[in-house]
């Protein structure tokens, strides 16, 4: 099984019509359908003085950031135009990018996780903010706006967060839901949560711009002793919220035997509850498919593959596709092992990026690391 880092396929046939004519005509060939879409790698990062790229965000049609490691260990960008990733070190000293955010290509957020800071793009430079004062480490970013974002913790019981109102930033504490795992925003009054408690339960908590409180959403029939584990959220507008569970039992906090995952979805009106596939896993990161399904990351077990690999799985509102993430293009003779760690969806579009790393073995010479952007669709 992948090294994880965190607890956690139609084909239309198109027909050509017959020319009307007093002649006989010779019928002309089909067209043929153009193959499904297929995930790929979009770029690997041979030779870089970096290999992780942990985190990512798409604000736009040919704009999009990868953050991780870099030189020495300091945090590192890489953006997308459009044509070309350019990596950069904008932050100075920091030493981590765990979570990202953007609203639009002048907007983009992020933030460590146990190293207290954030720091905000604004179309021409980054803008680093220290808080020294928060006493959590932050799990969750989102943004509407330049004068408006939240930083989540894993502060428990009380779940707190700094908001930023154009001006200044405030400790917040938003009531008694536990720690957050995960958060999406739609706009400044339509904001979710992904929330664990102290007693083990996974909440989902909506903010309507006023207050902040639990979502009502039915429990899914269990094992007893099993209990959901939050892996991720996003939302695709303020009908369409996806976040994903893991079932852990409750006495060792171990996978269910099978692992078994969750897929859970609001349309509006109601939430519903939808299983993975066999004895695939969520892994934390999922995306809007850009139509009425999502994309979530997943360890896939599958026929004549073992251990388990990292597999992109698709929603499509009427069922699952899995793909396996790609290692053709990849250097060397042969992967060794690789991570997923993110997925962004590229607004306007059906595409998403994920971002991760492979270990390979070169020509020659001792075993390297790669930092790879995949890719279903553009760029």
């Amino acid at each position: 099984m992948p090294g994880f880092r965190r607890i956690i396929v139609a084909v239309g046939a198109a027909v050509c019509a017959l020319a009307a004519s007093a002649v006989p005509q010779a019928q002309a060939a089909p067209r043929q359908a153009r193959p499904p879409a297929q995930w790929r790698v979009a770029q690997a990062f041979e030779g870089q003085p970096f290999y992780f790229l942990d985190t990512m965000t798409a604000p736009g049609l040919s704009d999009a950031w990868a953050f991780g490691y870099g030189r020495n260990g300091t945090a590192l960008a890489v953006h997308w135009n459009g044509k070309t990733w350019t990596a950069s070190y904008p932050f100075g000293n920091v030493q981590e990018v765990r979570e990202a955010a953007s609203s639009k290509p002048d907007n983009v957020w992020v933030a460590g996780s146990c190293v207290p800071y954030v720091s905000r793009w604004n179309g021409r430079r980054w803008t680093t903010t220290t808080l020294n004062e928060l006493n959590a480490c932050i799990s969750s970013v989102v943004t509407t706006g330049p004068d408006n974002g939240w930083l989540f913790t894993d502060f428990a019981p009380s779940t707190t967060a700094v908001h930023f109102n154009g001006t200044t930033w405030q400790t917040v504490t938003l009531g008694n839901f536990g720690r957050v795992a995960a958060a999406s925003a739609v706009s400044a009054k339509d904001i979710w949560l992904l929330t664990f408690t102290t007693s083990a339960k996974t909440l989902l908590v909506h903010f309507n711009g006023t207050t902040w409180q639990k979502a009502a959403v039915p429990a899914p029939s269990l094992p007893k002793g099993d209990v959901l584990i939050p892996q991720a959220l996003t939302t695709a507008g303020a009908r369409s919220v996806w976040a994903t569970v893991q079932i852990i039992t409750n006495q060792d906090m171990s996978p269910s035997s099978p692992p078994d995952s969750l897929l859970l979805h609001w349309n509006g009106r109601a939430w519903t509850w939808i299983p993975l596939p066999g004895s695939d896993e969520a892994q934390p990161a999922i995306a809007p498919d850009g139509a009425s399904g999502a994309w979530v990351l997943g360890s896939c077990v599958t026929k004549g593959v073992s251990p388990a690999h990292y597999c992109f799985l698709h929603w499509t509102g009427r069922g699952w596709t899995a793909q396996l993430a790609p290692t053709q293009g990849i250097p060397g003779t042969k992967v060794t092992t690789y991570d997923v760690f993110s997925l962004a969806h590229i607004p306007g579009t059906r595409s998403v990026l994920a971002s991760g790393m492979a270990d390979y073995n070169p020509p020659s010479g001792p075993t390297a690391a790669a930092a790879v952007i995949y890719s279903y669709g553009r760029p």
